[in-house]
């Protein structure tokens, strides 16, 4: 799966605010990106810190694929460990 690449960053208005309720990031499926847009896989969000630009995930990849991505991409998709 490739994702969408622009040859121009994004641009977010930096007047908006967004409130985020952590609470409903646990059990986010997240994509993680690699430097040429491709996903390396899904995984199970289990926390994240974004001040430490630290995150707890699920998954059966090694370390060293995982240390490829450069991208977090946040799914729409709770899954609970079991499955559900």
């Amino acid at each position: 799966v490739k994702a969408d690449i622009e040859s121009v960053p994004r641009h977010y208005s930096k007047f908006v605010i967004h409130a985020v309720d952590f609470e409903k990031l646990s059990n986010l499926l997240v994509g993680f990106i690699d430097k040429d847009g491709l996903c390396l896989g899904i995984r199970i969000l289990k926390w994240i810190n974004f001040s430490e630009m630290n995150a707890q995930v699920l998954t059966p990849i090694s370390l060293e694929e995982l240390e490829r991505a450069v991208e977090l991409r946040f799914g729409r998709i709770r899954v609970l460990e079991s499955g559900e």
